[in-house]
């Protein structure tokens, strides 16, 4: 998970395979956290083609890289929540059910089941299985749309990883949905003291309720998650391992809740 401030950026890379959930904030025609952040990395990675774009809704902050995307890579598909105000090659809108799999990763969208709606309850709501371990990346989703995916499938939603729905909002986040999902991570993407107040205070006690702790950007930087064979999933904050050296030693990882959950 990129830090790419008040926004969204999510990189899942498995052998060849690239996914990209979310493009951050900034001008669309201009400077956004899609050419300033992900190109960066990406680059870094030695990636050359992107499998599958997801803008999970037409928000500014997880939108707005979506055509500098498509101008520096090949995109072979672009998956949305909602109807965007741009052409992309390969573009299909999410729907609940539609599958695709890349060798051991299975991507499962369980969010919108039809085309009503709009804004963050349109939100492309995906499972990640990997070898026994899931993440869940449920956009910006409200607790209407989680109490609906609950009475749709509660079993479908337990996963080992969970991006915290719409940055921690007070309006997502509910008690039934962390209950369902049972957590062992939980990721966090955020802006530093945004105006927004994310994540919320009631958001707080209810982790802290649930014994989890947050892998927060604003606080690691980018969060990596690493899945090896035989190994305990690694999580990992970048300020941690490239800290300036007047700075005090950020947390390595997201405690306590993790019991090391193993990939065959």
């Amino acid at each position: 998970m990129l830090d790419v401030g008040q926004g969204l950026a999510l990189v899942v890379r498995h052998r060849e395979f690239t996914l990209v959930y979310d493009t951050g904030a900034g001008d669309p025609a201009g400077p956004n956290m899609a050419t300033a952040v992900i190109v960066p990395f990406l680059e870094r990675q030695g990636v050359e083609a992107i499998d599958l774009l997801v803008l999970s809704h037409g928000d500014n902050d997880h939108a707005s890289g979506a055509e500098a995307l498509h101008r520096r890579y090949p995109v072979t598909e672009t998956w949305v929540g909602e109807a965007l105000p741009v052409t992309l090659q390969g573009l299909r809108d999410c729907r609940a059910g539609d599958k695709r799999h890349w060798g051991e990763l299975t991507i499962t969208v369980l969010w919108p089941r039809d085309a009503r709606g709009a804004g963050n309850n349109r939100s492309c709501v995906l499972r990640l299985d990997i070898q026994g371990v899931r993440l869940l990346l449920p956009g910006d989703i409200e607790a209407s749309v989680e109490h609906q995916l609950l009475r749709q499938d509660r079993q479908a939603l337990a996963a080992e990883v969970l991006l915290l729905p719409h940055h921690g909002s007070r309006s997502s986040s509910s008690s039934a949905l962390l209950h369902a999902v049972a957590p062992e991570w939980v990721v966090l993407s955020r802006g530093y003291r945004n105006r927004f107040g994310h994540p919320h205070g009631e958001v707080r006690r209810r982790l802290a309720a649930f014994g989890l702790s947050v892998c927060d950007t604003a606080e690691l930087g980018a969060v990596h998650i690493e899945l090896l064979p035989g190994r305990q999933a690694a999580v990992s904050g970048w300020r941690h391992k490239h800290r300036f050296y007047w700075a005090a030693p950020a947390s390595p990882a997201c405690s306590p809740a993790y019991n090391g959950a193993h990939v065959e």
